[in-house]
Formats: C-alpha cells, sequence, structure tokens
C-alpha cells in the first residue's frame, strides 16, 4: 500500500485508461491478487508492477506498467515471469490476459513468454475496440 502513489503514477503513464488509486487500492486487497513490485534499486521508487488475479486452477494477468524510463530492459518480462512461478506454487495451471491487437510491443513480450491467442473480445475496451485472448500453460 506504500507504494500506491508511484503504481497510480505507473498506470498514468503506461495506459490510456489507468486505474485508479481506489481501483489499485481494491486490487491489493483482494484475496486472489498477486501484485509484483519491482525496485528502482537503491532505494528508488518503483520502475514497474505486474498484477495477476488467481481464480480456481488459473490466473489471468490483469496489468503490467513499466516506467517509460525503465522501458526495453526486460523488466516487464521478468515480472511475468516471476508472477508464474508464484501462480503455479498457489495452484494455477493457466494464465490468460486481454491485450489490444495493435499494442505490437506487448505482444510480442507475451509471445516470448509463451502466450498464445486463443480468442477474441469483440468491443472489449472503453473505446468500442476489441481484444486479442492469450493463454500459457503454466
Amino acid at each position: 500500500m506504500a507504494d500506491l502513489p508511484r503504481l497510480a503514477e505507473l498506470e498514468a503513464a503506461g495506459f490510456a485508461d489507468p486505474w485508479s488509486p481506489e481501483i489499485l487500492a481494491a486490487e491489493l486487497a483482494h484475496p486472489g491478487a498477486v501484485m509484483l513490485v519491482a525496485d528502482g534499486g537503491g532505494g528508488g521508487p518503483p520502475e514497474g508492477y505486474a498484477c495477476f488475479r488467481l481464480g480456481v486452477g488459473e490466473a489471468e494477468l490483469l496489468r503490467v506498467a513499466v516506467a517509460p524510463e525503465a522501458r526495453g530492459r526486460g523488466l516487464g518480462r521478468r515480472l511475468i515471469a516471476a508472477g508464474f512461478e508464484r501462480l503455479r506454487a498457489a495452484g494455477a495451471a493457466r494464465c490468460h490476459l486481454e491485450v489490444r491487437p495493435s499494442n505490437a510491443s506487448a505482444l510480442a513480450v507475451y509471445h516470448a513468454l509463451g502466450f498464445e491467442i486463443c480468442g477474441r473480445r469483440p468491443a472489449y475496451y472503453r473505446d468500442g475496440s476489441e481484444a486479442l485472448v492469450l493463454r500459457r500453460e503454466l
């Protein structure tokens, strides 16, 4: 919870429709939430975070945000991979996510981590655009 203001900054820098501090706080308090925060090293502010939600036997990657100045160094990939370890330990067998088809950088990371497209969700986002559904066995 101490990192909540910085997580809200990461959201604002990374998403056109960022989660509010209230949504972030609710997610942190959710019993099925797995949230990993990457510190900035040397006591600096967090540079990124990944948020997963556990269900029965599976999980969903809800958000990944990395500070603009920290992008391109594999931080998001490492956060997601660390999340996979926690999810497996909690009994999840697979993880899925939704992503915009136009988000080429996210798609490249997800494919490199073994996610595969398994469906589409029409009119998924507030602006009416569709989402690709990706899945990965853990």
